[in-house]
Order: C-alpha cells, then sequence, then structure tokens
C-alpha cells in the first residue's frame, strides 16, 4: 500500500546485517551458529548499541542461524520491547522450508508477527523484489509508515546478493557482505539507496528524520485539534438547531392555542352579534312603545271638532266628554220596560198575520274627526275658551239633572266608539255608532 509523500517519513534508514557464522560442521540445513559465530553477536552487540536508541522495528529471516544473531547482537533493542518479525523472503532459496520453522519461531516471546509476501511461485528474482518494495514503505499502512523510521534486516548471503544489485542502481556497492557486520543505507520515498559509512553522517539523517517527526505530530495534534473543534462545533450546531426546533415547537403550540382562541373569539363574536341583534330588537320594540307613548301625549293636546256640537275642543276633552255620553247612554238604555198597555198603545207595527214587526234599526252615523286648519285655530280658541267660561257658570246640579233627564236625540243607537289614530290626523273615522 503506498502512501502519499508528505504524510510519510522523507527516508528510512537501514542496517542491513548477514548472520553470524554458522555450524557447518553438522550435516543440517537449518544450523545454528558456531563458537566463531557467538564471538561475532558479541562484537555484534557492542557496534548496535549506538543505534539502539533509535531502532523502530527488527525484520529477520526465519533460519536458526538469523534469529540466534539477532537475539544476542540486538539485546539492547530487543529490551526496549521491540520485537522480532521473521520474514521468509529474506530466506532466499530457503524460504520454503523456513516457513515449517513458523511452529517453533511462535513459541519465541521475542518474536513478533510473520512478514508474508504475496502468494504465488517463490523465486529468488521475486523474493528480492518484495523485500525491496517492502523496505520503500509500499506495503506499510500509512500508521506504520510513520512510525518506521530506522530498521535492522537479518538475512542470509543469497537473497543480499539480490538486494545487492537493487542499491547498485544508485551507488556502487564495493563491500562484500561478512558475517555480523552492520552497513546503514537510506533509503528515499523515490527508491534511491545512498550508503552511510560514518556515525556523523547517520547522526545527521536522524536530525532530518526528527525534523520531519516533530511537523508530523505537529500536523497530527493540529489535525486532531480540527476535528475535535469540527466535533465541538458539530455538537454546538446541533445544540443550536435542537433549540431552534424547540422554540419552533413552542412556536407552533403557541399558535395552535392562538388559533383555538381566535376560534373561540370568532365563535363569541358570532354570540355577540346575535345578542347585540336580539338586543336591538328589544331596543327598536321599546323604542317603538316610547314612540307611542309620546305620540299619544302629543295628540292628547292636538285640537278637534265635536261633530256633535261642532265645538272646538282637545282630543283629552273629547275623550272626557265621549266618557260622560256614554254613562249618559247607559243610564238611559236602563230605564224600567214598558207595561203591555203601554206597549199596544205604543207605535209598534204588525204584519198581516198578526207579528209583530222590529222597529226599523237606526241608522249609523260615521262621526269624522278632521283637524282645525291652522287660519281658524286662533278664533276658534278664542271662541272656546268663551264658551267654557259660560259653562263654568252653571251649576254642578244642572249637570247631574241633564244626566239622569230624557234620553239624547240619539237614546235609540249604541254607542260604539273606535279610536284610530293617524300621524297624518284624523283623516279616518275613529268612532262608528
Amino acid at each position: 500500500m503506498s502512501t502519499s509523500i508528505a504524510e510519510r517519513p522523507p527516508f528510512m534508514i537501514i542496517h542491513i546485517i548477514r548472520h553470524a557464522t554458522s555450524d557447518k560442521e553438522r550435516a543440517r540445513t537449518d544450523n545454528g551458529i558456531s563458537p566463531k559465530g557467538e564471538l561475532q553477536c558479541e562484537e555484534l552487540y557492542k557496534d548496535m548499541q549506538k543505534h539502539a536508541g533509535y531502532i523502530t522495528h527488527i525484520f529477520s529471516s526465519p533460519m536458526k542461524r538469523c534469529l540466534i544473531t539477532a537475539r544476542r547482537g540486538l539485546r539492547d533493542v530487543i529490551s526496549r520491547g521491540i520485537q522480532i518479525q521473521p520474514m521468509p523472503a529474506l530466506a532466499g532459496r530457503n524460504g520454503r522450508m523456513a516457513w515449517d520453522l513458523r511452529e517453533d519461531s511462535d513459541r519465541d516471546p521475542s518474536h513478533g508477527s510473520w512478514v508474508s509476501s504475496p502468494p504465488g511461485v517463490r523465486s529468488k528474482e521475486k523474493e528480492v523484489e518484495f523485500v525491496d518494495k517492502f523496505l520503500k514503505g509500499e506495503y506499510f499502512p500509512i500508521e506504520e509508515a510513520q512510525k518506521t523510521l530506522e530498521i535492522v534486516v537479518i538475512g542470509q548471503m543469497q537473497l543480499l546478493r539480490g538486494l545487492k544489485k537493487k542499491i547498485a542502481k544508485n551507488v556502487k556497492v564495493r563491500h562484500g557482505w561478512p558475517n555480523a557486520t552492520i552497513f546503514t543505507y537510506s533509503l528515499d520515498t523515490d527508491g534511491n539507496w545512498t550508503r552511510h559509512s560514518d556515525q556523523d553522517s547517520i547522526n545527521d539523517q536522524r536530525l532530518i528524520q526528527q525534523g520531519w517527526k516533530k511537523k508530523i505530530v505537529e500536523a497530527t495534534a493540529k489535525r486532531k485539534q480540527l476535528e475535535e473543534e469540527r466535533v465541538e462545533k458539530r455538537g454546538v450546531e446541533k445544540e443550536r438547531i435542537k433549540k431552534e426546533l424547540e422554540s419552533i415547537e413552542a412556536k407552533r403550540a403557541k399558535l395552535d392555542q392562538m388559533l383555538i382562541l381566535l376560534d373561540n373569539q370568532a365563535e363569541m363574536e358570532e354570540i355577540q352579534k346575535d345578542w347585540e341583534g336580539s338586543t336591538e330588537s328589544i331596543n327598536l320594540e321599546t323604542k317603538f312603545e316610547k314612540l307611542q307613548r309620546d305620540l299619544l301625549k302629543s295628540q292628547d293636546s292636538m285640537l278637534v271638532v265635536d261633530p256633535d256640537t261642532n265645538e272646538i275642543v282637545t282630543f283629552a276633552e273629547f275623550q272626557v266628554i265621549l266618557k260622560k255620553r256614554h254613562a249618559e247612554e247607559f243610564s238611559a238604555v236602563i230605564k224600567p220596560p214598558k207595561s203591555l198597555l203601554e206597549i199596544e198603545k205604543s207605535t209598534i207595527k204588525r204584519s198581516a198575520d198578526g207579528a209583530l214587526e222590529p222597529e226599523p234599526a237606526a241608522k249609523k252615523t260615521r262621526i269624522i274627526l278632521k283637524p282645525v286648519a291652522r287660519n281658524t285655530k286662533a278664533a276658534a280658541v278664542e271662541s272656546t275658551v268663551q264658551k267654557a267660561e259660560s259653562t263654568a257658570a252653571k251649576s254642578e246640579g244642572e249637570i247631574k239633572n241633564t244626566a239622569r233627564g230624557s234620553v239624547p236625540k240619539r237614546s235609540s243607537q249604541k254607542a260604539e266608539r273606535q279610536s284610530s289614530i293617524g300621524t297624518d290626523g284624523f283623516e279616518e273615522s275613529i268612532f262608528d255608532t
């Protein structure tokens, strides 16, 4: 897996080591190291002390002589918790057999996970190609690539010779591969190899790595801070949206209440209109009754002509006169009945068969009250006042005798008076007799 240049270190420092001398006296392919190899491991341990604090990864062939060399020569590195990761590709032609050693290797706590090459037909060229790409970081995840700064590779002669050809494309390789000897290179992001034979050159490379690491740490911290700010901002925005939604819900609830109130208010207005309509009707009826009363009061002072006497009197006075006439007519009607002799002497006619013929009914007359014309009102009022003064001189006894006296000329007629008051005067009949 390739990573971008900005996100991976500018180069990787690689310490390439061939295993210590093996024990060839034993007739086995996977031999351990000889006594000479043990001495070489001690020398390797001393040489690695100046690098031990910077090593981030250890990759070794799973063959026994390579693993022993790594465990003894890199004791200080392993003590820091860095594990040995077996890589069968570093075993060269013995790589297939190396996989058979995995069970024994997994029992060793200093060994880490195995680095597997892609599946397919195994060959020296393919193993070298895999190791070259692996060291370039093409199989590292980005997080792992940022941590892989300085590594140790322990392999066998066959694989190291093939790797030497890859390195020789950029730099002349004049050394062989002596046992338990360190050869330090740097491999940049473009795949260029550079040999570092002195410690100062290696330290300069480490300073560059530390500068990059500082930047990547700062960038990572900034990215983390931005992410935290983004999360915080998202939380604040989420809280704001939540409050807005709550506010909208509250406004909606308030609006619903207002709509209910408006509906109730509209209903109340309709009821009020109905009430006002009924009240207005009652008021109109009351006003009409008042108008009628006021009209009657105004009519009491109106001047009318008495049809019997042709006198001009007020309507109120005329009503009093009518009441008196009613009383006189009623007293005349209830006189004692005539005797039989008087009846016989009466002028009642009989028919041919001897039956009594009723007296002809008196003709009804209509009393028409007409208002006095304006030009005669003054003279009529003056005449009426004079007559009233002369009439007042008469004694009360004469008035009573007149009431008990003979029936007036119209005594045979029944009085039936009906008042019909018009707003334009007394043009219509108000009494029928």
